[in-house]
C-alpha cells in the first residue's frame, strides 16, 4: 500500500489539474524556478550556518559549555552524559543524533541516560537551523512566526525533568523488571 502512495498522489494530482483544464508543464516549470530561486537565496545562509555549527563542535566549545551548565542540569535530575545533547540537539540535528547513539551506545538503551537521551532527540527541533533557514527565504515578516520555536528548548528542558521523575517511579520500576 505505501509503495502505491506517492504515485497515487501525483496521479489524483494530474488528474485534478486536468479536469480543471491547468497547463501542467508550464505550471511544473513555474513550480521549479520558484523553488530554485528560493534554493539560491537561502544557500548562503545554510552555508554560513553549517559552518558555524561545525566550528562550534571541533573547537569543542560544545563541550565546554556542557561542562559549564552540568551543575545546574544535574539539580533537575538530567543526567550528566546528555548534557552535552541538551546544548547540541538545537544547534545541529546529525551532531545532536551522533551523541545521542554514543550516549546509548556507553550507558545502554533502557539506562536513564539513554532513555532520556531518546527523549531529548525525540522532542526537539533543530531550533537554530529552522529559524535560520525559515528567516533567510525571500518572505523576512515570517521571522516573527518563528518565535514558538525559541520556546522549544524550554519544552525540551521541562519534559526532560518530567521524564526523569516518571523513569525512577516505583510504578516503572515494576515495568521495567
Amino acid at each position: 500500500m505505501t509503495d502505491l502512495f506517492l504515485p497515487l498522489i501525483l496521479a489524483c494530482t494530474a488528474g485534478y489539474a486536468l479536469y480543471r483544464r491547468v497547463d501542467l508543464f508550464p505550471t511544473l516549470l513555474c513550480g521549479v524556478e520558484k523553488g530554485l530561486r528560493t534554493a539560491l537565496h537561502i544557500l548562503p545562509t545554510m552555508i554560513v550556518i553549517l559552518t558555524a555549527v561545525r566550528m562550534l563542535r571541533v573547537s569543542g566549545f560544545v563541550d565546554l559549555m556542557g561542562q559549564a551548565w552540568r551543575p545546574l542540569l544535574q539539580l533537575t535530575g538530567i543526567p550528566e552524559e546528555c548534557t552535552t545533547l541538551l546544548l547540541l540537539k538545537p544547534i545541529s540535528g546529525s551532531g545532536g543524533l551522533a551523541l545521542g547513539q554514543d550516549i546509548m551506545r556507553t550507558c545502554g538503551v533502557d539506562s536513564v541516560q539513554g532513555r532520556t537521551a531518546a527523549v531529548m532527540l525525540g522532542a526537539s527541533e533543530t531550533s537554530l537551523y529552522t529559524i535560520s533557514v525559515y528567516c533567510g527565504t525571500p518572505f523576512p515578516q515570517r521571522c516573527l512566526q518563528i518565535l514558538p520555536l525559541l520556546f522549544a528548548r524550554r519544552g525540551l528542558f521541562a519534559y526532560c525533568i518530567n521524564w526523569r521523575k516518571w523513569i525512577e517511579s516505583p510504578s516503572m520500576h515494576s515495568i521495567m523488571t
